[in-house]
């Protein structure tokens, strides 16, 4: 056989077996934010660096209602005893991500989140709700919703008023002072 006819067959060969092993490429920036996530999984629990840069990327995503489903049932994962901490640390990434892309839909998904969140039998649901409570400001802040935000914050430092919650009134003070620094109303 000479050395051409070698390299042809060899070649075909190489060709023949590419079709028939299977790829492993992500198919989308949300496959690599599993993966991600997966890989952040070990056997003592989360490894909490691998689990930030799943956030970041995340938070780098533009989302869409089927990708936010995919992404939360990976969250879902972490769950562990009803310990559900890292779980909205996913879904407290995708609202970041989509505050940045989507303002309205960033605003309802943090109001269940944080309402969620409340209700929740996690140890630190307290510290999760304020987060998200907190974080609502942001886009309310950066659209057109600012009045409306005004209006809502208010209701809610009503309500922990009357329920003497002192984390909650701070979480709303914090929120209305940066709302008022907004409008130019420092004092």
């Amino acid at each position: 056989m000479s050395k051409k006819r070698f390299i042809q067959r060899s070649l075909f060969i190489i060709l023949l077996f590419s079709f028939f092993k299977p790829g492993y490429a992500q198919k989308s920036r949300v496959d690599s934010v599993i993966y991600a996530l997966e890989k952040s999984k070990i056997s003592k629990g989360v490894d909490s660096t691998r689990f930030a840069d799943a956030i970041k990327l995340i938070e780098k995503t533009t989302l869409n209602d089927s990708s936010i489903a995919l992404i939360e049932k990976a969250g879902n994962h972490f769950t562990i005893r009803n310990d559900e901490y890292w779980s909205y640390g996913v879904k407290y990434g995708i609202l970041n991500s989509l505050i940045t892309t989507d303002k309205n839909k960033a605003l309802t998904y943090g109001k269940y989140n944080f309402e969620a969140a409340k209700k929740s039998k996690t140890p630190d649901a307290s510290f999760i709700s304020s987060a998200f409570f907190r974080q609502l400001r942001i886009p309310y802040r950066n659209s057109n919703r600012l009045n409306e935000g005004f209006q809502y914050f208010n209701e809610k430092l009503k309500e922990y008023k009357l329920n003497n919650d002192s984390a909650g009134l701070a979480d709303c003070y914090y929120v209305l002072a940066g709302f008022y620094r907004t409008t130019g109303l420092l004092d």
